[in-house]
């Protein structure tokens, strides 16, 4: 991600409020949450996305995971296999996050479907509510690939990090099931233009 750099504009305080209550409780998934973000906003300039759908975009990236806030952070951090409770409580982050954001999708500063159905599989495979690809918006299908493809490079406690090549081969090998196969193609496409140029 290297040379990326997200054009935040005016952010609403809530938004900045939200976000260091989440670096406090936990700063893994606060960090994770700027780097989708900074993501989510580079691969819209690229698809040319307008600048107020831009925008609320980001917006909604920076809090896709704001419901981790009901969740402990020994939980979130945990070294070891999920107990049955403690997998459906991390399932239940997208309903959580929603009562976090109520306001600000009220003001239409986030898309609510963002923050709720980020989990969601192309397949219906996905969490909270098994949705297929054509229940999805544009928004929702690319924070699904960019979330899990920043989850694959990063260091996270129950799994290897990835090297950018091998996570988008994952990307590609799960397209059509877990990824809508055009923005995995698009954003592979643009990932490995800008490890061309970097």
């Amino acid at each position: 991600m290297s040379g990326l750099r997200m054009s935040m504009e005016v952010v609403d305080p809530e938004i900045l409020t939200l976000l260091a209550r989440l670096e406090q409780h936990d700063t893994g998934t606060y960090a994770h949450s700027m780097r989708v973000a900074e993501y989510c906003d580079w691969f819209a300039s690229h698809l040319n996305m307008r600048r107020m759908d831009r925008q609320r975009f980001v917006h909604s990236a920076l809090l896709h995971d704001i419901g981790k806030l009901r969740i402990p952070s020994e939980v979130l951090n945990k070294n070891t296999k999920l107990t049955d409770e403690e997998w459906r409580e991390i399932r239940n982050h997208p309903v959580y996050g929603m009562e976090y954001v109520s306001g600000l999708a009220d003001r239409n500063i986030v898309l609510p479907d963002v923050i709720m159905l980020h989990h969601e599989n192309t397949d219906g495979t996905g969490y909270p509510f098994n949705s297929r690809t054509s229940e999805l918006s544009a928004q929702v299908r690319i924070i699904r690939v960019i979330d899990s493809f920043d989850a694959m490079t990063s260091n996270r406690n129950y799994q290897l990090v990835k090297n950018v090549d091998e996570a988008l081969a994952e990307l590609i090998r799960c397209e059509g099931t877990l990824y809508d196969p055009e923005i995995v193609r698009l954003f592979c496409a643009h990932i490995q233009d800008a490890s061309k140029s970097s």
